[in-house]
């Protein structure tokens, strides 16, 4: 088998992992919107909020589907990892499992609502007033790591921007879209209550550089983009 052979065969498994991991990671980023999108806002007040979860159509299905863009995310996001010059490759590694670590927390608390949230909801509109403090306490503490999954999102994304723009082959703009999730997360973790919206701006602004990195990987692991960054 000929030194050239050998080469080509690698080349066309490392385009097809590179594509692989780039359709996942846009999966998952747009199951993940679809997901938050469909999902309702939940007033400051627990009974109104399991009102809201017990009559919501499709509440556990909404977070199963972030649960499954979450997962998704989680894989797709080492296609980055491919195309990472060797010297920053521990570095990229680092801060993927920063951001990982980050978005399983994130996703333990979208769980406990499609399993734990739905249960209570539907045995208090049953008339059980004792999941009111139940599911209050419960979800303080879901909401705690879903917290410190958030701030481990934001840092894993200002190490990100940093490595993307020490990356010269790579465009100025995708830096600048993970610089924006890593203040964004940071912003929404010390100013916004945690239940917010705001408070996941980490992770939700993370799609940005998720989809570019997946649109880079995609077009570079086509044949007719294999020689572009």
């Amino acid at each position: 088998m000929s030194i050239d052979y050998v080469h080509i065969m690698a080349s066309g498994r490392s385009h097809v992992l590179r594509n692989a991991l780039g359709w996942i990671l846009i999966g998952g980023t747009l199951a993940m919107g679809v997901g938050a999108a469909l999902h309702p806002m939940l007033p400051a007040d627990l009974a109104q909020q399991l009102e809201v979860m017990g009559t919501t159509p499709g509440w556990a299905g909404i977070h199963v589907l972030m649960l499954l863009g979450s997962a998704a995310v989680m894989i797709g996001i080492w296609v980055r990892v491919l195309d990472a010059p060797h010297r920053t490759r521990v570095a990229w590694v680092l801060a993927l499992l920063t951001i990982l670590v980050g978005l399983a927390c994130n996703a333990s608390n979208i769980a406990f609502m499609a399993r734990d949230g739905t249960a209570d909801a539907a045995r208090f509109l049953h008339g059980d007033a004792s999941m009111l403090a139940q599911f209050g306490s419960t979800h303080d503490r879901s909401l705690a790591v879903a917290r410190a999954g958030n701030t481990l999102v934001a840092i894993g994304c200002l190490a990100i921007a940093a490595l993307e723009w020490r990356d010269a082959a790579r465009p100025r703009w995708i830096a600048a879209l993970a610089l924006v999730a890593g203040i964004g997360g940071c912003i929404g973790v010390l100013l916004f209550d945690p239940a917010s919206r705001g408070a996941v701006a980490a992770v939700a602004l993370l799609s940005g550089w998720s989809l570019g990195t997946a649109w880079l990987a995609v077009r570079r692991g086509s044949p007719m983009g294999s020689a572009v960054v």
